[in-house]
């Protein structure tokens, strides 16, 4: 959420930056301490090495992108716990890829023990952070004063009290709108933000526009056409401007490189997890003598077939008495899919 660029604002909008930098430089010491245990044990480069230097951005920009990706710095309108979960999936993706260039950088396999440790440290920074800053927050931000305005009772019940859950906001004026009425318009003086919906489009437009003028933030529930046009390409047709809208569809290069990271994710998942899945084979087989793998056909995009093979979770022939619900949710064994 943006503020509007007073001095009383931008001081905090610079405490709250702060917070944010400390917070990030917190989760780069704690990744430079592990790779500085992974030198001291192994006798590799030092902290002043190039290379340690090399390490640490790599992982400082994987970081920050995630973060950004994640919206993981989203004050005011996701709780504590939900922000931590992000600054954590963050940590994790950050922290695999440093894992994985380091033993290639290495070409020697190193216990990933060390990295769990800096991950569970950061899970603990991350939570206890994210409680910290969103009390800070709520404390320096008071709630704004908000305007409501709907056209129907559908409108209010949708997303009315949704919104007034949000701390960052106080409800004081409820507005219902009726058609070609602007005799509401003076009631949005005193206010500093507004909901709107269920307006019909002009009516909704004058109120963007009016909201616009007075400096008030709106905030609008969408139709679906706007939805719509969110992804529309805009182009030139014969001097024109024009949004061209169509069903949303990855471009080659992507499908490509997916598909390349899934082969290439799967055959590392399969000899990582190998030992397990013998154990899990060796388990079912013992079990009730019975096959350890199930096979089964199932369906895919536009309705191709694709084959499976996954470990039995049900007793043979679960399927014939029609009891497979049940077992399958009472089974005690666990369930791992190879795709093929």
């Amino acid at each position: 959420m943006k503020e509007k660029n007073t001095p009383d604002n931008n001081v905090k909008g610079g405490l709250i930056r702060i917070c944010k930098f400390v917070h990030i430089l917190m989760t780069i010491a704690v990744n430079a301490n592990c790779l500085y245990h992974y030198n001291t044990v192994h006798n590799h480069y030092g902290v002043g090495d190039t290379r340690f230097v090399l390490f640490v951005l790599l992982y400082t920009g994987v970081l920050l992108f995630s973060l950004r990706t994640y919206k993981s710095y989203d004050f005011g309108f996701t709780e504590s716990s939900m922000l931590a979960y992000s600054q954590s999936l963050a940590d994790v993706i950050a922290g695999s890829v440093f894992y994985v260039v380091f033993v290639i950088a290495n070409s020697k396999l190193f216990t990933p023990l060390p990295l769990i440790f800096m991950l569970l440290v950061q899970i603990v920074i991350n939570f206890v952070w994210s409680y910290l800053i969103n009390k800070l927050y709520f404390k320096i931000y008071p709630p704004k004063k908000t305007a409501l305005i709907y056209g129907d009772e559908a409108a209010i019940k949708r997303i009315g009290d949704a919104y007034n859950r949000i701390r960052n906001f106080e409800i004081v004026k409820r507005i219902r709108i009726p058609e070609e009425d602007n005799g509401w318009l003076d009631e949005l003086d005193g206010c500093e933000a507004v909901f709107i919906a269920g307006l019909p489009h002009k009516t909704r437009n004058l109120t963007l526009k009016i909201c616009l003028d007075k400096g008030i933030d709106c905030y609008a529930a969408p139709y679906l056409g706007d939805i719509v046009m969110m992804g529309a390409e805009h182009m030139d047709m014969f001097s024109v401007p024009v949004f061209r809208t169509k069903r949303a569809a990855p471009k080659i290069e992507y499908a490509f490189i997916k598909r390349a990271i899934d082969i290439a994710a799967s055959l590392v998942g399969i000899i990582v997890l190998s030992p397990l899945m013998a154990v899990t084979a060796i388990a079912i087989r013992a079990y009730d003598k019975g096959p350890a793998l199930y096979k089964q056909v199932r369906l895919t995009r536009n309705g191709k077939e694709f084959r499976i093979l996954k470990f039995r979770s049900m007793r043979v022939n679960a399927e014939s008495d029609g009891f497979c619900l049940l077992l399958f949710c009472f089974s005690p064994l666990p369930e791992f899919s190879v795709l093929f």
